[in-house]
């Protein structure tokens, strides 16, 4: 179906509502339907969102896909350049924790400038019990959005999840696989050249049992 039908629009929205209901961490959820439209009119200007802008002004459905393909911001970013494909930008919570103030956001502008030290995901950002997004955190969001996905496509509906954050989280989860393959074929390896220098069990099972002891204790 194209893009501006109000059978796809009213999909988009149930997706978008779901996805703002179903999935954690979220900041923002952007579509075509709540992209922010600004306009003037006479010495106003004015800001809302583009359908319902649109629907409010008795607009038809074409005049809505010219402009919408028309606007630089809709365009290569919530509408692809031919207009068949749709954008759902999905933003996560970069740092959880209490919310902070805007004095607090506003403070230590008029320090003098100092590098800021590197941190790792899920360290503590600062000390108010604010933490960067950690791995699994970031695991959980793919999860629920691979669900919610799921409960909406069709023939007629076929959404599909990219983006950085998807792509970390395959790469997380093939590293963990490929680690633990690669420990199993290690530890067997060493179990059967053992068993070839030393031809006895306890050659085989003490020095195992020394290397895994080490390797539990250095991964925690």
């Amino acid at each position: 179906p194209e893009v501006f039908d109000e059978g796809f629009l009213e999909r988009l929205v149930a997706l978008h509502a779901q996805i703002e209901r179903d999935v954690p961490h979220l900041e923002e959820v952007t579509i075509l339907v709540n992209a922010r439209f600004t306009r003037g009119e006479d010495d106003a200007l004015i800001v809302g969102e583009l359908l319902q802008d649109w629907r409010a002004r008795g607009g038809e459905a074409p005049g809505l896909q010219r402009m919408a393909m028309d606007h630089p911001l809709y365009r290569d970013n919530l509408l692809s350049r031919s207009g068949a494909l749709a954008a759902v930008v999905v933003e996560t919570r970069a740092i959880l924790g209490p919310e902070v103030s805007e004095e607090d956001l506003l403070s230590g502008f008029e320090d003098d400038f100092a590098p800021t030290p590197h941190v790792s995901a899920g360290a503590p950002a600062d000390g108010n019990g604010r933490r960067f997004l950690s791995p699994v955190e970031n695991a959980e969001v793919v999860d629920a959005l691979q669900d919610v996905l799921a409960a909406h496509r069709s023939e007629q509906f076929a959404p599909v999840l990219s983006g950085s954050p998807v792509i970390v989280d395959a790469f997380d989860r093939a590293t963990m696989k490929d680690l633990a393959a690669c420990s199993a074929a290690s530890m067997a390896m060493i179990a059967v050249v053992l068993a070839w220098f030393f031809r006895r069990t306890s050659g085989v099972l003490l020095p195992n049992v020394v290397v895994s002891g080490a390797t539990v204790m250095t991964f925690g």
